[in-house]
């Protein structure tokens, strides 16, 4: 502790340092508003959204995290005469 104590670090946060979350959800909620292309259709989900008695709306908006995994993808097998 007392080595880590006397250090003096510096850093620069460098070209993406500058990352506005609030600007990257706004961008994203603004996207799904445009008209996307349909890959697949079943069923008649306006029709369905249209009869239903009750209808909720929500959005969720999560900050942008790295889906690379921290520790190394391993897996244990045991094997006996069973």
């Amino acid at each position: 502790m007392r080595g880590r104590a006397a250090l003096s670090i510096t850093s620069e946060r460098g070209a993406n340092g500058a990352h506005d979350t609030e600007a990257y959800a706004n961008e994203l909620l603004a996207a799904l508003k445009k008209p996307g292309q349909k890959v697949r259709g079943v069923g008649d989900a306006e029709a369905a959204l249209a009869a239903a008695a009750k209808r909720v709306e929500a959005e969720y908006v999560l900050p942008y995290l790295s889906h690379a995994p921290m520790e190394p993808p391993a897996a244990v097998a045991k094997f006996d005469a069973g």
